[in-house]
């Protein structure tokens, strides 16, 4: 997904990045560097799957290896 369609998916579910960023312990600096892809988290892009109801390889598909389908916390990154 493009940074807008995140953001559009976020207002949807109604949690604006700067909740996600509260209910992580995170700067809300850090959730919008993430979701611009200018940087990259692991729980940050999880928490918004979480939000929006979405797997992870459909929202961050160059981020994670595993095919679509039901995840876990204990899943491998594509970072590389």
């Amino acid at each position: 997904m493009t940074p807008l369609e995140i953001k559009i998916e976020l207002m949807q579910a109604r949690i604006s990045q700067s909740e996600i960023a509260r209910r992580l312990g995170v700067s809300p600096a850090a959730v919008t560097r993430m979701v611009a892809g200018d940087s990259t988290s692991d729980p940050i892009q999880r928490e918004i799957c979480n939000v929006i109801g979405r797997d992870p390889v459909e929202v961050f598909p160059d981020r994670y290896c595993h095919p679509p389908g039901p995840w876990a916390e204990n899943e491998p990154l594509c970072m590389g």
